[in-house]
């Protein structure tokens, strides 16, 4: 009989002795990974329903941007955020941010907070249009940032918050409805307007004539008409006679820039499609041939949106919208839908709160039929008793010391049978450094607004659009938004 060699032996002898350090030390293969990066001046996190929070950023108030790896133990990755934006003036609210998910449904997690309107730094942009003659019947369309688009002929004035923004024009002549029609596009990318004086000595200059040098680094591309694509309002029957909506289709630039295109909005006539001429992938020149260099960039394209309100803002007035996306946009035909009012119960129970106060609330798990199931679900809601309900607009601004935002994954929720509960935490008093005026209100009036979004996309796209609202070409997105309300009962 053959005797095994030394190195068999060794072999052997490792192979044992790591089966044995297995053996002494347990190893956790149910903790997983969640990645979070904010800004927020306060964030802490645990294990879903379990555990004792972690505090992780604390008295941030410079906005400094932290970026972790959390390990989430739980068996199904389930996992508790909490984000406070803290105001330090008395006319805003601090706003709080609750997430529950599970890991598998989105394992990233960004939340930035952004600065209050009467805290953001706004420039005054004064504007020269260049190739646009007054006595021409040609006008010029000019966007800035997110803010609203301004016509002229020569010259325009825009508010612009400090930062970097793409500028986005087109030339055109007026049709029959008093509506611009692009035969020119104008981009400049990336333009700093945090420290330049943009005052009448030195204004943005816009120019749509050839050859002109001063445009610098800016694309110019004629409009290709015969490219016209159409948006199909396709389910409007089901808008009811007591809501109103409105249609809009444009451009999303690289840095934020939205650019409309062509609108349609209710009214006396029957509308069920509206066209518009898209910005080119490639630039044109003026015999319409293409010079074979890029218009577009990579993250940035066309987007296709319609809103329906409930127009009676009655108790549980309910607002809908659908988001549609996409990279090319030559000769096509857009199919718009609506998202279905869905049966879901959704209820809020406030009752008689404890010192911290909680909100009840529950509902059952629908999709759509055209975006599929709901990927994501919020929760925004107030709670003040200096609030007379009567000034509570469901669709715009509330007065309040607080706001609170629920964001909720479908797996990470509790369920009774089919129907889902939802119960806010109660122990955020126990964190260090939580600040009592960060408690919803033990008293008055709580008004719930409870969205629910339906996509085929995944959860994390889902999220970081609503979060940062940057291009995703295939993009498909519903939202459906319905309000209720219940009194608080103050603890005896």
């Amino acid at each position: 009989m053959t005797k095994p060699s030394s190195a068999i032996l060794l072999l052997l002898l490792i192979v044992l002795l790591s089966i044995s350090a297995c053996t002494v030390e347990t190893i956790d293969r149910t903790a997983s990974s969640l990645n979070t990066r904010t800004n927020a001046f306060f964030f802490a996190y645990r294990d879903a329903g379990e555990g004792v929070w972690e505090v992780s950023v604390t008295k941030n108030s410079q906005a400094r941007l932290d970026a972790q790896l959390i390990t989430v133990k739980d068996a199904q990755g389930r996992y508790e955020l909490v984000f406070v934006c803290h105001s330090r003036l008395e006319e805003e609210p601090h706003k709080i941010f609750y997430y529950r998910g599970t890991v598998r449904e989105l394992n990233f997690v960004e939340h930035i907070c952004k600065k209050p309107k009467s805290e953001v730094s706004t420039q005054r942009v004064f504007g020269e249009i260049n190739g646009v003659e007054s006595n021409q019947q040609r006008h010029a369309v000019v966007s800035l940032s997110s803010g609203d688009a301004v016509k002229g002929q020569e010259s325009f004035a825009l508010e612009v918050p400090h930062g970097k923004h793409d500028t986005l024009s087109y030339m055109g002549s007026f049709n029959a409805q008093n509506k611009v029609i692009p035969e020119q596009f104008y981009i400049q990318r990336g333009r700093d307007f945090s420290n330049r004086a943009t005052a009448i000595g030195s204004p943005l200059k816009i120019s749509y004539l050839p050859n002109d040098d001063s445009r610098g680094t800016t694309a110019l591309s004629f409009a290709i008409p015969s490219l016209q694509s159409s948006v199909k309002l396709s389910n409007i029957e089901n808008i009811s006679a007591q809501e109103s909506w409105s249609a809009r289709a444009g451009f999303l630039s690289e840095n934020g820039t939205y650019l409309t295109l062509n609108e349609a909005k209710q009214s006396a006539q029957a509308v069920t499609q509206f066209d518009f001429i898209p910005i080119p992938e490639y630039i044109y020149d003026a015999n319409l041939n293409s010079v074979g260099l890029f218009f577009q960039k990579q993250d940035e394209g066309h987007e296709v949106e319609l809103v329906v309100r409930d127009a009676r803002f009655a108790n549980n007035p309910i607002s809908r919208r659908s988001i549609k996306a996409f990279k090319r946009a030559e000769s096509i035909s857009v199919d718009l839908y609506i998202p279905q009012i869905p049966n879901n119960d959704f209820v809020i129970s406030a009752g008689s709160m404890a010192a911290l106060g909680t909100v009840n609330s529950g509902w059952r798990n629908t999709s759509d039929p055209v975006f599929g199931q709901t990927k994501l679900y919020r929760i925004d809601f107030t709670a003040d008793s200096a609030i007379p309900p009567s000034l509570i607009d469901p669709f715009g601004s509330t007065p309040s010391k607080v706001v609170w935002s629920a964001v909720i994954t479908p797996k990470a929720i509790d369920k009774i049978g089919d129907y889902n509960t939802f119960d806010f935490p109660l122990d955020f008093n126990t964190m260090e450094d939580w600040n009592s005026d960060w408690n919803i209100a033990n008293n008055g009036e709580v008004i719930a607004e409870f969205h629910s979004f339906f996509s085929p996309s995944s959860t994390s796209t889902v999220l970081t659009y609503l979060s940062n609202r940057r291009f995703y070409d295939k993009l498909q997105l519903a939202e459906v938004i319905q309000r209720r309300s219940d009194t608080i009962t103050p603890p005896l």
